[in-house]
């Protein structure tokens, strides 16, 4: 605080204060120094999600009672997450194929409706996911002769369905299938119904 003086104090995922007996430390010195004249004219910002943000403000009434001004940002759109990737794309000299496109703004329509999402971390995960597939396809195919590097939808399928089988915990999961964007849905379905052929032969 004592280097905040006179400026700003930013506390990012700032609802672990108040947890623990150092977070309750922290909260109780926040505290006074908002009500202390030698910290006049310090703003402090604390940054978080909005529903953790209110249960760490609830745990300290004093401290609640001292932030007047609220923002919020809303999350991503599965269309800022398409816009995203496709800068870093080409940022990195990539090119997406269309329907791959197409494939990672339906993943990110369904992710970001499950707890935590992240918005810019998740949507980097993606891109990380993305190129290890891409890595992995590249690797077992002929060498390329045109020298440009193509994310192709297969790459984009298959990162989707890791991440969403990441965040739900369990692969395989009905409630996993049920929010896949719907030509995974298809590919899944198609692949069980190969199997129940092969087993009935």
């Amino acid at each position: 605080m004592g280097q905040a003086r006179g400026g700003v104090l930013f506390i990012d995922e700032a609802y672990e204060l108040g947890v623990g007996p150092y977070g309750t430390e922290a909260c109780t010195t926040l505290l006074a120094g908002m009500t202390d004249p030698e910290y006049r004219g310090m703003v402090l910002v604390v940054a978080g999600y909005a529903q953790q943000i209110d249960e760490m403000l609830d745990r300290n009434p004093g401290l609640k009672s001292r932030f007047t001004n609220f923002v919020d940002f809303a999350d991503w759109s599965p269309r800022d997450c398409r816009a995203f990737l496709e800068k870093r794309a080409a940022a990195e000299n990539f090119s997406l194929e269309p329907s791959a496109c197409d494939v990672l703004e339906r993943g990110c329509g369904a992710l970001r409706v499950l707890p935590g999402w992240g918005n810019a971390r998740d949507v980097i995960t993606l891109w990380k996911q993305l190129l290890k597939h891409r890595a992995l396809r590249v690797a077992a195919a002929p060498p390329s002769t045109t020298g440009v590097k193509i994310v192709a939808e297969g790459d984009a399928n298959q990162a989707v369905d890791e991440m969403m089988e990441q965040r739900r915990g369990v692969a395989g999961n009905p409630a996993h299938a049920a929010a896949l964007p719907q030509p995974q849905q298809q590919q899944q379905q198609q692949q069980q119904q190969q199997k129940q052929s092969q087993t009935s032969q």
